[in-house]
C-alpha cells in the first residue's frame, strides 16, 4: 500500500512540472540523437545513419526557436555537410531521401560568423572519388 502511494506522489509531481521541462527533455534527446548521427556519418557507417533516422531524429535545418542555450542557428544542414565532407554518396543519397533539408541562402556559420562556401561548391571541392555523383544529387535534389 505504501508503494501506491509512493508512486501516485511521484505521478503527480511528475505531471505537476512545466512543459518547458517536458521540451528540454525533447531538446536534449534530439540533441543527443543528432551528435550520434553526425558520428556515425562521419564513420561513414549507412547503417547506423538508418537507424538514427528511424528514431526520428530531425533532418531539418534548425531554426533560432529550436537551438537551445541563446546560441544562434546555423544556416545550413549540418548532417549533409558532414556527408560531403566525408565523401559519403550512399549517405548523401539516404539523408537525401529521406527529406534532408538543403539551404536556401548563403549558408553562414553561428561559431565563426562568417559565411561558407555552398554545399555544391564543397562537393565540387571534395577529393571523394564521388566527387561528381555528389553534385549530381545534390542538384537533382535542388541545391
Amino acid at each position: 500500500m505504501l508503494k501506491l502511494y509512493i508512486c501516485s506522489f511521484f505521478l503527480l509531481v511528475i505531471n505537476s512540472l512545466s512543459p518547458s521541462w517536458a521540451i528540454s527533455t525533447h531538446e536534449s534527446t534530439n540533441q543527443s540523437l543528432q551528435e550520434k548521427l553526425l558520428k556515425a556519418i562521419e564513420h561513414k557507417d549507412l547503417n547506423q545513419v538508418k537507424h538514427l533516422v528511424e528514431q526520428g531524429v530531425s533532418l531539418a535545418i534548425a531554426t533560432q526557436a529550436e537551438v537551445t542555450n541563446q546560441a544562434h542557428a546555423d544556416s545550413y544542414n549540418h548532417f549533409l555537410r558532414r556527408a560531403v565532407f566525408v565523401g559519403s554518396l550512399p549517405i548523401l543519397q539516404y539523408l537525401i531521401d529521406h527529406g534532408a533539408e538543403l539551404e536556401t541562402q548563403l549558408p553562414y556559420s553561428s561559431f565563426s560568423g562568417m559565411s561558407l562556401p555552398n554545399i555544391l561548391t564543397s562537393a565540387i571541392n571534395s577529393k571523394s572519388s564521388d566527387s561528381q555523383e555528389m553534385v549530381r544529387t545534390l542538384l537533382n535534389a535542388g541545391a
